[in-house]
């Protein structure tokens, strides 16, 4: 079980994603041990969002809490701790923060194969805010435990699922969706780019602001391709015209990792 650490302001997050319509939230709770070795609790309050991934909710909930955490908190003596420990749950922002801050945010926020990094705002807006933090002589770190396996991890887990389930219409990332035709569960690089063209159906689009790019999940619809019924990701320029619920006929680069459209040769009626 983990402890809260004496001269650290010990922040648990945690995000959470309920179905039918997806919707996503964050919780937090800041703790400060007083000169008794006694907990000074914090609950801030939650925040919720329409379509978000659980990825998402797990990295906001990092990234409000550090905001609070760099602000003027009258609640808390910055002179008390040198410190902020953060404990997630999520292997996702525990396991590559250390990577946004010292590769991702140095190459454009694109991986090693040059793809966007997801959710590469967030990303940026989590460094800026540890960089604060340094300036303030304030250590950050991130560290891994596991889900509602302590009082404060289940507690945190509760307010994170409060807030997805009242979460209001507003959206963290704007993005359209429709609902899918194919069966299939997305699965990233199932449909190998071979510079081939392919009939897709686009499920759902999102702007990539830092990349000036559009991110497609789509579903293949060519019924003599290998790969008919994939649903997988892939990138626009931020000038092709591709929308969600409808079908195109494309070509397609030949990098796997990084997956573009390279034409749109025209809108299919399906």
């Amino acid at each position: 079980m983990e402890y809260p650490e004496e001269e650290a302001l010990n922040i648990y997050t945690d995000g959470s994603m309920v179905p039918g319509p997806r919707r996503g939230g964050i919780g937090a709770i800041f703790i400060l041990l007083n000169s008794d070795g006694e907990e000074e609790i914090y609950e801030p309050p939650t925040a919720g969002y329409m379509g978000a991934t659980n990825n998402q909710m797990e990295l906001q909930a990092c990234v409000e809490a550090l905001r609070l955490a760099t602000a003027q908190n009258p609640r808390f003596d910055p002179l008390r701790y040198r410190k902020i420990i953060i404990f997630s749950d999520s292997l996702y922002v525990a396991g590559n923060y250390k990577t946004a801050l010292f590769t991702w945010s140095k190459n454009g926020w694109t991986t090693r194969d040059g793809a966007p990094v997801d959710n590469a705002p967030q990303w940026k807006d989590l460094v800026r805010l540890i960089l604060r933090a340094d300036r303030q002589g304030k250590r950050v770190e991130i560290r891994w435990v596991k889900g509602k396996k302590s009082p404060r991890t289940k507690a945190v887990d509760k307010l994170a699922k409060k807030a997805a389930r009242t979460a209001p219409d507003r959206q963290l990332v704007p993005a359209r969706v429709r609902r899918k035709q194919t069966s299939r569960v997305l699965e990233r690089g199932s449909v190998e780019m071979k510079g081939q063209r392919l009939t897709i159906r686009v499920v759902k689009t999102e702007f990539q602001r830092l990349h000036q790019l559009t991110k497609c999940w789509y579903e293949v619809l060519s019924a003599k391709s290998p790969y008919k019924g994939c649903f997988d990701v892939i990138y626009a320029e931020s000038e092709t015209d591709v929308r969600a619920g409808h079908s195109y006929y494309v070509r397609v680069n030949e990098e796997t990792a990084n997956p573009r459209i390279t034409k749109v040769f025209r809108e299919v009626d399906r």
